[in-house]
């Protein structure tokens, strides 16, 4: 038997961080699903949205931080990931 799956963003609205510069709480009656992960949304509208264009909304590295994604390649070794960092900041 498959788990339920559980909103993606702890059930935020992945549009509302766009069109309200904000974190807003979705609702689970307007929901969707991409790639195998649901999120919720805060309207009809936002949902529609969402599913017009769904890789302008979820969230980039599948939602982790791209700094610790950084860290898992190259381990804990800051030094190296600051010395990266300054090569390639303008």
């Amino acid at each position: 038997m498959t788990e339920p799956l559980k909103p993606e963003i702890d059930g935020h609205c992945p549009v509302a961080y766009f069109a309200l510069d904000e974190a807003a709480e979705g609702k689970a009656e307007f929901s969707s699903t991409h790639d195998g992960k649901l999120y919720y949304f805060v309207s009809a509208e936002a949902k529609q949205e969402f599913e017009s264009d769904p890789n302008k909304y979820v969230p980039a590295y599948g939602g982790r931080c791209a700094f610790g994604r950084v860290q898992s390649l190259w381990g804990a070794d800051y030094a190296a990931v600051f010395a990266a960092w300054e090569l390639f900041s303008p």
